[in-house]
């Protein structure tokens, strides 16, 4: 396997201990799971993602700096090296997990000083959070997270997609839509998307043009599983108006 995976499959692992440390916690029960890290663990995206995204419904800054620290002791039983630190930019709450010496006993770092970090956040949007629970199963763990409903994350991810663009938020639409999910239209509303859902992606998608297309499909391609998936993103003009019709 590429040592560019290797990273990504080492990240996960400790991510999947992290959910299973963090749902173990008073507080996080108002944590909702999304993002691509959720899309990858609860529903088989082929893509690595590095963070680990939720929404929160009323939690407070100290009762997040405790979550967060508390997964980080609990990570530190299991014999890992973690330094974590918690804060809030708005109504965005943010916070950092570091793992050192993780990367070098795996020899996936001749560095000997650097750390593989995986970034928490959770955002406190207002509109109505919608849930579905789900099992996290890999690396000889369990774990019962509560993953956001396929509507909330889909809708998060088109707003995503409107605001900055990125080849992830391409080719997740793409599996999202192959899927026939369909969108949390008050999500939608609140976050100022234009019109039908499938209009406003394609929209994007003509925004963005082959040029930049073609450039965001070769960002992606050391995330994907299947490098040669990337070309979704470069092809979207073509490939991506069919799929979202429905919407």
């Amino acid at each position: 396997m590429p040592a560019g995976k290797l990273r990504g499959a080492a990240r996960e692992y400790l991510q999947v201990l992290a959910l299973k440390a963090l749902y173990g916690i008073k507080g996080s029960e108002s944590l909702l799971f999304l993002g691509g890290t959720a899309l990858r663990l609860g529903h088989g995206l082929q893509r690595f993602s590095e963070d680990l995204i939720f929404d929160a419904e009323g939690l407070s800054l100290s009762t997040w700096k405790r979550v967060i620290e508390e997964t980080g002791h609990r990570m530190s039983g299991l014999g890992l090296a973690v330094e974590c630190k918690a804060g809030e930019k708005g109504s965005l709450l943010t916070g950092d997990l570091r793992f050192g010496g993780f990367l070098q006993a795996y020899r996936l770092t001749e560095d000997h000083g650097e750390k593989l970090r995986v970034k928490v956040e959770a955002n406190r949007p207002a509109y109505r959070l919608t849930d579905e629970p789900r099992i996290v199963a890999g690396f000889g763990e369990m774990v019962a997270v509560r993953f956001a409903s396929t509507g909330l994350i889909f809708a998060e991810k088109i707003l995503a997609l409107l605001g900055r663009g990125l080849g992830r938020d391409v080719y997740d639409a793409f599996f999202m839509a192959g899927k026939k999910w369909m969108p949390d239209a008050e999500v939608l509303a609140a976050g100022g998307a234009p019109g039908p859902a499938g209009k406003a992606i394609l929209a994007k998608i003509q925004e963005l043009g082959p040029k930049k297309l073609h450039a965001l499909s070769a960002r992606l391609e050391p995330f994907l599983f299947e490098p040669s998936h990337a070309d979704l993103v470069a092809r979207a003009p073509e490939l991506l108006p069919p799929l979202v019709e429905y919407l």
